[in-house]
């Protein structure tokens, strides 16, 4: 006998299936009857949380069904074997309207793999040791259609303006957003950053042409020890909007 459940217009169940996870719609209302499977097949916007407890079930049972209108995945600590079917198979290749790919205590090798094919990438946290310009270069090699790129950090090593040129210079990037502040402890005036010499390495015609105004600035300390007075001198270097 047909429920008040089954006589719902179309248009409720689709509007319904905007606010669950694919995985909660296969598990609760798949296989009730024909015209249900039926809506569930036609979905125009499908997302998948997938978790570790949830990995086999999508891979089986609901990945293949709704790969063509999938447009947002979540891969939450998937890792091993499992984040290798991802990244070896060239399964996310297969979700032609994915619009979102969200990844979450996951290695390197997925990203690796898929970044080529992006068009928009943000990263809101990313840990690396001994972070280095030849990491953004892999970055750039493996992103060659970037056209924006921020970078922050808090070491001194990243003001160095004719290794930037170099990194970019082979780039598309159109916006460039730069943010690098930090401490330079010394007690003799020779161990000084010279901040005028790094700001006239940011105005050539390299700079200029691509109107990225790069703005040098610092302020010194007098830090009374122990035994004797030392200084710090706190150097930002960062990007103005035009």
């Amino acid at each position: 006998m047909p429920t008040c459940f089954e006589n719902l217009y179309n248009e409720l169940f689709y509007e319904t299936f905007d606010y669950m996870d694919s995985y909660e719609i296969f598990y609760s209302l798949a296989n009730l009857n024909q015209r249900i499977d039926n809506l569930i097949c036609t979905m125009p916007r499908m997302h998948a949380d997938i978790t570790p407890d949830s990995f086999l079930f999508y891979y089986e049972k609901i990945l293949p069904s709704i790969k063509s209108h999938l447009i947002s995945l979540t891969l939450d600590n998937i890792n091993g074997v499992k984040l290798a079917i991802f990244s070896t198979t060239h399964v996310l290749q297969t979700f032609a309207h994915l619009k979102a790919l969200t990844l979450i205590g996951t290695t390197t090798t997925i990203v690796t793999n898929t970044l080529p094919v992006l068009r928009y990438l943000r990263i809101n946290s990313c840990d690396v040791k001994d972070f280095d310009y030849s990491h953004i270069q892999h970055v750039f090699k493996l992103c060659p259609n970037l056209k924006w790129f921020s970078f922050s950090s808090y070491k001194v090593k990243f003001v160095n303006a004719t290794t930037w040129k170099y990194v970019l210079s082979s780039t598309k990037i159109t916006k460039f957003h730069l943010d690098v502040q930090f401490v330079n402890m010394y007690v003799a005036l020779r161990d000084k950053i010279d901040i005028d010499k790094i700001r006239q390495e940011f105005e050539n015609s390299f700079w200029r042409d691509k109107k990225w105004n790069i703005v040098c600035m610092d302020y010194i300390d007098n830090v009374w020890g122990a035994k004797r007075s030392r200084f710090e001198q706190h150097v930002k270097v960062y990007s103005v909007d035009n």
